[in-house]
């Protein structure tokens, strides 16, 4: 990891002194939303993705301004950020990912507003997996109709975090295993 991080910040040194901007988001994304949680606390991080954000959104680097974004928040509800605030931020940044058409982040944040929102009333029933309601099935279905393993992905991740969470402990082992 410290290679990585050595790489990482390097790549920031050179963002900096040469002003490449239109990279930021990107750098930002990679450095500050992994490589560098491996050395510090994620909660250290979220600045510099906010930042990245809104580098990107100004340098007309949309989708990875919303990639950047994507990784702040998830790693705000990773470090145990407030629900209330994360889910106003979710719907916010929802929007704004739905507002200029990138729908592989949007399918994301939804994932996310799923599972904070059944945090947040808590029903004691996971809501990507327990969940019967026709809004959930919907959006499964996109996520792997698309093939996008990302978001696949980040089913899985959210899902067993939800499941222990709730307690359910064999679902959340059985869907580890299954990824």
């Amino acid at each position: 990891f410290e290679a990585a991080d050595h790489i990482g910040r390097l790549a920031v040194f050179l963002l900096d002194k040469c002003k490449a901007e239109k990279y930021r988001p990107g750098i930002y994304m990679l450095y500050y939303g992994v490589v560098r949680s491996w050395n510090v606390h994620i909660e250290q991080n979220l600045e510099y993705l906010l930042r990245g954000y809104h580098v990107g959104m100004q340098t007309g680097n949309i989708e990875a301004a919303l990639f950047t974004i994507y990784s702040y928040l998830i790693n705000s509800f990773t470090c145990g950020r407030k629900l209330v605030k994360l889910k106003k931020e979710l719907d916010s940044f929802g929007k704004k990912a739905l507002e200029n058409k990138q729908m592989a982040v949007h399918n994301l944040i939804c994932l996310m507003q799923l599972v904070v929102s059944t945090l947040l009333i808590s029903n004691d029933s996971p809501s990507l997996i327990g969940s019967q309601n026709t809004e959930t099935k919907v959006l499964l279905e996109r996520v792997t109709e698309g093939k996008d393993t990302f978001a696949i992905c980040h089913v899985y991740i959210l899902g067993y975090i939800e499941a222990y969470i709730f307690g359910e402990y064999e679902l959340a082992a059985k869907m580890v295993e299954k990824r």
